[in-house]
């Protein structure tokens, strides 16, 4: 089973790595497959890999089929259906997702997408869940930002079955139809969150608190978010099946005891029976709590698996966990394209492997099920829990080697996905500390607090507020709580002496052959040769990329959406000319430049340009600014910036100001000294030269600052390599300094179908009579050149690179 298992799962791996879907009738293969393997049994590992294969394609066809008409994108349309899920008020505006029941556009029904995320700025109503809803809307197909070292958010919206984004027009003919009628999960979710926020609006974690009590962390601060993170402890605010579990593992004990107090009420149904149904009743209602999202789904799941077996004849307990990856599989073929999915079945299977291959740790457990009675399984299994935690030291040295086999196992994992890893006192991960202290206060403490709390509220209110209030108190409270301890851990690697190792973003082969050397350390005391696991490790710190030669630049141009952000890299320095927007949640520093920067293996920024301070421009720069060093900012207003949060001192950019690194000159041709404007005409001119070739980069400058410069540069404009003014809006890219320029190539940095119509048709058009290519980062992703002595090599489109068949859809 365990093979088959694997093999299927493998089926579905390759079906996600796939650039487009293949016909579907080319499933009709199996069936000459199974007659094969009738012949030929040891085909059933190739049968299962194409079973999971062409199930992974089929499931996709489906979701495919239900997206958003091109057309329709951009339109005013009028949708009418049901707000699902927690809607969130924030920043003035509601964000909810919607199903749609009927679509309209001129008059006729529309093919109906499936679930549609919006965003509506509103203070006149209330949005709750199962509320029915008219509203005109204008919406996008899904189509995320692609850029090396990033996360994929096109593949997190498939995953989640969101087929199309938008926003609500504020004039438009939008009214409330039904409010809620029926009782619904989601509502019940609503009540709690309302309750909560009310009861403890006080209280700086009341978020963590809602965020443990129905899986909702959006009320949860951007601070504690990044303490989450650099303690490496994100997971106990994310509801998954270490919570599940652990709710089941608590409720399951209190029910045994409670049970063999029944007296002879317990003489008709075995204690062991009664404890497996109660705890998986309240693991189902904690996911329900959570809101039973697919990534839940797949939780309950693997817990209810874990606590059924119990009861089953075996205690292969491989097999129960390869039973749990089967049907998590069949059940989301998706999931593999998450995080949680590897973290979770990944975290299993490590402590399933530390435990099997340490003989003291599992002393006394029963290896052959099969061959006892279920009464003589229950007493040995009760004999193994007392042996195991009667004494302190037992229990404690096998919680720490169970740590430490996660950490050692996880933190491949961790770099491969973050690009760092935080490390206290230059010997310890800060995860390892975090996570030692604050698993056993949530999972087996908090969490059971709040389940119980949140049961007995309708009957003992003043009893569940007293649980809910000791509950926070351990969470936060001004003396000793567990948000103070990792606040001091996060703290603590900001200080000299403790640091955080951020090497670069290893790939994915590196990521594999560091796992194998984890798994080789892991294995028993005594085998010889298993420290040789740790050569395994030495690629994640030693496999520098290749260098770059003198007088030759990498230039990468990012994929922001609607801004700019841009990386240039000689043989030894780094220069970022603008950061992208910050809007909302979006922190295009913090989720694109660093992720880049990460996976370059660059660790200090010689020079940070500022353009100028437009928030699509300077946005990004806060969280650049805290985690990487920087030599030194260069922008057109450094008096504003320190305004705008950008704490390091800046410098004027000016005219005049000019430097070399390893044979590539760089120089500041605009603005002036003494130019007084601060708007887009005020922005840093950049142009990077390498022998007779050029990047020129003008910022937001419109016509009248392109005439200036053409009148008063005429040929020393000249360049290779253009990115377009101000995101090739219709009043730049004037044809004087088109001619002045005669760029080979013009970049244009634009959102996907922005609201500013950029690039212009016009101005595209200008640029391509002249036989100029094109390339936008809407349409490529990140585009990255290498210029040198012999002119433009090495383009590279990210899209084409990273190109997956959620990106397009059926119809592009």
């Amino acid at each position: 089973m365990r093979l088959s298992t694997l093999s299927f799962l493998g089926g579905i791996l390759i079906c996600q790595t796939l650039s487009k879907l293949p016909d579907i009738h080319w499933f009709l293969l199996l069936f000459p497959l199974v007659l094969l393997v009738r012949v030929f049994p040891t085909l059933k590992i190739l049968l299962f890999l194409a079973l999971g294969f062409f199930w992974a394609v089929w499931r996709a066809e489906m979701i495919l089929t239900q997206e958003l008409a091109p057309v329709l994108e951009k339109q005013e349309i009028t949708v009418i259906g049901k707000v699902i899920d927690l809607p969130h008020y924030k920043d003035k505006k509601w964000r909810f997702d919607f199903v749609p029941s009927q679509l309209i556009f001129n008059g006729q029904n529309q093919a109906l997408p499936g679930k549609i995320r919006l965003s509506w700025e509103n203070k006149q109503y209330s949005l709750r869940p199962g509320q029915q809803w008219q509203f005109t809307v204008r919406l996008k197909r899904p189509h995320g930002t692609i850029n090396p070292g990033s996360a994929d958010y096109s593949a997190k919206l498939f995953q989640q079955r969101i087929r199309a984004t938008g926003s609500v027009r504020k004039k438009g003919d939008n009214r409330l139809l039904a409010e809620t009628s029926k009782f619904s999960i989601d509502l019940l979710r609503y009540h709690i969150a309302e309750t909560l926020k009310q009861a403890f609006k006080e209280h700086p974690s009341v978020g963590i608190l809602i965020a443990l009590s129905i899986g909702d962390g959006n009320a949860i601060s951007a601070e504690q978010w990044e303490i989450f993170r650099r303690t490496g402890t994100t997971h106990l605010v994310v509801i998954s099946g270490l919570q599940i579990s652990a709710v089941a593992i608590v409720i399951f004990i209190l029910a045994s005891w409670l049970w063999r107090w029944m007296g002879p009420t317990a003489l008709w149904l075995p204690t062991p029976y009664f404890a497996v149904f109660v705890s998986l009743i309240a693991a189902l209602f904690y996911s329900l709590l959570a809101g039973f999202s697919i990534p839940v789904q797949r939780a309950f799941i693997m817990v209810a698996i874990g606590v059924l077996s119990t009861l089953s004849g075996r205690i292969v307990i491989t097999h129960k966990l390869a039973l749990a990856l089967l049907l998590v599989s069949i059940y989301d073929p998706f999931a593999v394209i998450t995080i949680g999915f590897w973290l979770s079945f990944g975290t299993v299977a490590i402590i399933i492997y530390t435990v099997s291959g340490h003989p003291s740790l599992s002393a006394g457990l029963p290896q052959n099920r099969q061959s006892r009675s279920e009464e003589t399984w229950l007493k040995s299994s009760k004999k193994w829990i007392q042996r195991r935690w009667q004494t302190p030291n037992k229990a404690f040295r096998i919680f720490t080697t169970i740590q430490i086999a996660i950490t050692l196992c996880l933190t491949p994992v961790i770099l491969f996905i973050y690009g760092d890893i935080f490390i206290y006192g230059g010997i310890f991960p800060v995860s390892f500390i975090a996570n030692f202290i604050a698993i056993q206060i949530v999972d087996f403490i908090v969490v059971p607090m709040i389940l119980f709390s949140l049961l007995v509220i309708p009957l003992f209110q003043k009893l569940s507020y007293l649980l809910l209030s000791n509950a926070l108190n351990i969470l936060d409270s001004p003396d000793y709580s567990l948000m103070n301890f990792l606040g001091y851990l996060s703290n603590a690697v900001s200080n000299d002496g403790q640091f955080s190792i951020s090497p670069f973003i290893p790939s994915l082969w590196v990521t594999l052959v560091a796992l194998i050397g984890a798994i080789i350390l892991l294995l028993p005391r005594g085998f010889p040769g298993r420290w040789l696991g740790l050569i395994g490790f030495l690629p994640l710190f030693s496999l520098p990329l290749p260098q770059l030669q003198p007088n030759e630049i990498e230039f990468t141009l990012l994929d922001v959406g609607q801004g700019l952000a841009s990386v240039i890299r000689t043989q030894n320095h780094v220069l970022i000319y603008d950061t992208g927007l910050k809007h909302d949640n979006l922190d295009m520093g913090q989720l694109t430049v660093l992720p880049f920067l990460r996976s370059q293996q660059i660790q200090h920024i010689d020079t940070l340009i500022i353009s100028h301070l437009e928030i699509d421009h300077y946005g990004g720069s806060s969280s650049l600014l805290k985690n990487i060093p920087v030599g030194k900012i260069l922008t057109s207003s450094p008096e504003k910036a320190k305004k705008l949060g950008i704490t390091q001192t800046a410098q004027r950019c000016q005219l005049g100001q000019q430097w070399q690194w390893d044979g590539v000159q760089f120089e500041i041709l605009h603005p002036p000294i003494n130019y007084v404007a601060n708007n887009n005409n005020s922005s840093c001119l950049l142009k990077v030269s390498v022998g007779h070739h050029a990047i020129l980069l003008p910022g937001d400058i419109g016509k009248a600052i392109e005439y200036r410069l053409v009148q008063y540069y005429q040929q020393h404009l000249q360049a290779d390599i253009l990115i377009a003014p101000h995101h090739g809006s219709r009043y730049s890219s004037s044809e004087a300094f088109i001619e002045a320029v005669h760029p080979k190539l013009v970049l244009f940095s634009a959102g996907y179908l922005n609201n500013f119509n950029h690039p212009h048709p016009q101005t595209q058009e200008r640029y391509q009579r002249r036989g100029i290519q094109l390339l936008r980062t809407d349409s490529a992703g990140a585009i990255t050149l290498h210029l040198a002595e012999n002119g433009i090599t090495n383009i590279t489109l990210a899209r084409d690179q990273m190109r997956r068949y959620w990106h397009d859809g059926k119809t592009h």
